[in-house]
């Protein structure tokens, strides 16, 4: 079921960038540089994969403690990749780029699109690490890692996350690409 609703985004965001670049020598095309923010982001939303790799790492290794900091890592450089984000969004409207342009438009979409899965991501994170901290005990942390529904969720966690950041990635690189021609 993972794999077919990452398909269907993988589907919906090539489209769209396909549509992106079929655009780009419009008479009504603005071009724009990318600001800082989105520079600085795309570094937080790379450094979160691997605090979430390191978190799964952790809790297969049974070091619950790490386990739990990871993955609070990870929540707070979502949170901070999505700060940034809105920065950079509202520094390219301030500057001009506003969605009644079709760049703009594109832009705003592709970017929103991204940030409301990266939202869904954060609020999937939350969930398991409330479930993570209401386990005190090494033994409380231990029972629960024998539930296969943990792990499952920890694993689909972790190829979701990673997916959204392969997604920034591609759609940064979309961006850096629609300046160059």
């Amino acid at each position: 079921m993972m794999a077919l609703a990452l398909m269907g985004s993988v589907i919906i965001f090539f489209v769209l960038s396909l549509a992106f670049f079929s655009r780009l020598y419009a008479p009504d095309w603005q071009s724009f540089k990318l600001p800082m923010y989105f520079w600085l982001s795309t570094v937080v939303m790379v450094i979160s994969s691997g605090a979430l790799w390191q978190a799964t790492n952790q809790f297969k290794l049974e070091n619950y403690e790490r386990y739990k900091n990871w993955l609070a890592v990870t929540l707070i450089l979502g949170i901070i990749f999505l700060a940034m984000q809105a920065a950079g969004a509202y520094e390219m409207w301030a500057g001009g780029i506003k969605w009644q342009h079709i760049s703009g438009a594109f832009l705003f979409l592709l970017g929103g699109l991204h940030a409301a899965h990266i939202l869904g991501g954060l609020i999937w994170m939350i969930v398991i690490y409330f479930q993570a901290i209401r386990k005190r005990t090494y033994v409380d942390n231990f029972i629960q890692s024998l539930n296969p529904l943990t792990s499952i969720r920890l694993k689909l966690l972790g190829w979701y996350w990673h997916f959204v950041d392969f997604l920034w990635i591609y759609l940064f690189l979309v961006f850096l690409l629609s300046n160059a021609f």
